[in-house]
C-alpha cells in the first residue's frame, strides 16, 4: 500500500516561529518553560484507515520465538511504521484543540489560549514542547495538564531549543540567542576549527537597490 507524504509526516513550526514567540515573550515579561515528551510516537493513537481496517499486525521482532502463523496486533503506533509521526501530531493536537487552543496563522505546531485573561504561547518541535506565559501559577497549570495526558518531563524555564543557547535577561527585557555550540561542533566534525578565515572584500556593487530589482525580477548587473 502506498503511503502520501503527507500522513508520513510531523508538522514543526517554522524556524521564525519559535523566535517570535520568544521576540512577544520578552516585552510582555512572559516567562519559557520547556517539556519534553518521552517516546512521543507511541503516544499517539492510530490514524483512520492505517493498516488493514484500523488495525496494523507486525510479526514477530527477530530473535523472538513465536508459532507460525501468528502476528502482533499493535495498540500503539511504533517507530517504522508509515506514518507514526502524523498520528502523533493529530493526538496531540485533538487534546491542545480540546484545552480551547487555536492554530497560530498557517504555523500548524503553533498555537496559542487565553484562560481567565491569562494568554499561553505553545510552540511543539515533535516532541520538545516551549510554553510561553505572564503568570506563573497559569504556566504551572497548563504545563501539569500536558503531562497528565502525555508522559514527559518537566525541563525548567527554556535555555535551549532547537540547537539555540537561549539566554535572558528579565529584569532587562532582553533575550540573546545563540549557535555557538552548534556551529563550534560542526567545524571541529570537519577539522576547521582551527582554519583561518578567507578575508573577502566587500562588492560594492551589491547595495540595497538591488534587491528590489530580484523581487521585480528585473535584470541587475554588479
Amino acid at each position: 500500500m502506498r503511503v502520501s507524504a503527507i500522513m508520513k509526516t510531523h508538522s514543526v513550526p517554522h524556524d521564525c516561529g519559535f523566535r517570535t514567540i520568544l521576540s512577544l515573550a520578552t516585552p510582555h515579561h512572559m516567562l519559557c518553560d520547556h517539556v519534553d515528551i518521552s517516546q512521543a510516537f507511541v503516544q499517539g493513537d492510530f490514524l483512520p484507515g492505517d493498516g488493514y481496517n484500523g488495525k496494523v499486525y507486525i510479526s514477530p521482532p527477530p530473535g523472538f520465538r513465536e508459532d507460525q502463523g501468528y502476528v502482533y496486533l499493535l495498540s500503539r503506533p511504533l517507530y517504522g511504521i508509515p506514518s507514526p509521526a502524523r498520528a502523533w501530531h493529530t493526538t496531540m493536537s485533538a487534546y491542545l484543540k480540546s484545552k480551547g487552543c487555536a492554530h497560530v496563522g498557517f504555523e500548524r505546531s503553533m498555537w496559542c489560549v487565553t484562560i481567565k485573561r491569562h494568554t499561553i504561547l505553545i510552540a511543539s518541535h515533535i516532541d520538545d514542547f516551549m510554553l510561553a506565559c505572564a503568570d506563573r501559577a497559569m504556566l504551572d497549570t497548563f504545563r501539569q495538564g500536558l503531562l497528565a495526558r502525555f508522559d514527559g518531563t518537566y525541563e525548567g524555564e527554556v535555555h535551549t531549543y532547537l540547537g539555540c543557547e537561549i539566554e535572558r535577561d528579565m529584569g532587562a527585557g532582553r533575550t540573546l540567542l545563540s549557535q555557538r555550540h552548534f556551529a563550534e561542533d560542526v567545524l571541529r566534525i570537519f577539522a576547521m576549527w582551527d582554519c583561518t578565515p578567507a578575508i573577502r572584500k566587500r562588492c560594492s556593487m551589491l547595495t540595497w537597490d538591488f534587491f528590489p530589482n530580484i523581487m521585480l525580477g528585473k535584470k541587475s548587473h554588479f
